[in-house]
């Protein structure tokens, strides 16, 4: 049951919440990273592999082909880089999941519907995101699927502000854009053109040292990204990162800020990303998240449900193996408020889903 949920999850926040899109990754080799993180040596034989496209599945050396052929298409001048996770796991040696693209001398509705018209049939599923959860987004996203159902995001290279108005489609630079990830391991770029590895925010040495750092100030990051904030947590727990000390005094600053302002849904799906690995992973999460006094900002945000962290962590540690998902991790979160104070869970629940369906799968596991 545990490998179904995934996919699950993934299609159904991708009807609801586009952010939500990328929940899925390969869980096995992704566990099998945890074990055998890779040694700073092997890093730099993965970053070889990647540039000499060595390690590129045929899907993504296919996938490289009609990108750069849809460049070429736009002018001579377009330059197209991969960055994100696909890079950094690429630099970890696991599987790499959906694509996120970064473009120089084009929009990225301008570049990406060039691109779906390369698969007509994929049409439809073709979108332009311009907010999550009602609110402004940091930049323009463009979603493509190509082939049978590869899916690929497509902006430009975001300025080094952060507006907290409606986004706009203004070019930065690749130092910019880089600068302006949520974290370093996150900021490399794989220029498409060259096929060689840029790294403008020292995110391969952060990666090799296994330390999670923002380039820019974490206060003024997390205030304008508060998933960022929450993927802090998953990215520090998952890869055994230590946080640096300015991400952890912005983490203690903002909570109230987090109860206030952060798009509730779109952070809870983070949450649940990460208790998607493996139970030992969930009840660390579960931990930094106690360590940090978020359990009730996270999950009870208006603070009418008696959250007890022991209790909580009884409830995680008895569940059988065969319920060892996301799902009953959730449920078991609120099973004992639920018996005392069951429409206090519910409305609570309903708050922090993204997506009705979701919501109806926790409701029976608390009914059992």
């Amino acid at each position: 049951m545990l490998f179904q949920f995934p996919n699950l999850l993934r299609k159904l926040c991708i009807s609801e919440n586009f952010e939500c899109r990328d929940f899925y990754f390969d869980t096995f080799s992704f566990r099998e990273m945890i074990k055998n993180f890779p040694s700073p040596e092997q890093i730099d034989i993965n970053i070889s592999r990647l540039e000499s496209g060595e390690s590129l599945s045929q899907l993504e050396k296919d996938a490289i082909k009609v990108i750069l052929e849809t460049a070429h298409e736009l002018g001579s001048n377009i330059i197209v880089r991969a960055v994100g996770g696909w890079v950094r796991n690429k630099l970890l040696g696991i599987d790499a999941g959906d694509l996120d693209l970064a473009v120089e001398n084009v929009t990225g509705d301008e570049f990406g519907k060039k691109l779906q018209s390369h698969f007509p049939k994929n049409h439809q599923k073709y979108q332009t995101i311009i907010e999550y959860d009602g609110q402004p987004s940091v930049l323009w996203v463009a979603h493509a699927v190509i082939f049978d159902n590869y899916e690929i995001d497509v902006c430009r290279l975001r300025t080094e502000e952060f507006p907290d108005v409606p986004p706009s489609e203004n070019q930065g630079t690749p130092e910019e854009d880089s600068n302006g990830r949520d974290f370093t391991i996150n900021s490399i770029f794989l220029n498409f053109n060259t096929m060689k590895i840029e790294d403008f925010s020292n995110g391969i040495n952060d990666l090799k040292n296994r330390v999670l750092k923002t380039y820019i100030d974490a206060e003024r990051k997390f205030s304008f990204e508060m998933n960022s904030l929450i993927r802090a947590f998953r990215f520090a727990v998952i890869f055994d990162f230590e946080m640096s000390e300015e991400i952890k005094t912005a983490i203690r600053k903002l909570k109230q800020k987090y109860i206030e302002k952060a798009p509730k849904n779109v952070c809870m799906h983070s949450i649940i990303k990460s208790f998607d690995v493996n139970i030992e992973i969930s009840k660390k999460v579960l931990e930094l998240i106690n360590d940090f006094q978020y359990v009730q900002a996270i999950f009870d945000p208006k603070n009418v449900l008696d959250l007890n962290f022991e209790q909580i962590m009884k409830n995680v540690n008895e569940l059988k193996e065969e319920n060892q998902t996301p799902m009953h991790i959730l449920a078991a979160i609120y099973k004992n408020s639920y018996k005392s104070n069951k429409n206090g869970v519910i409305e609570t629940i309903q708050m922090v889903e993204c997506n009705k369906e979701l919501y109806s799968t926790i409701i029976p596991i608390l009914e059992e």
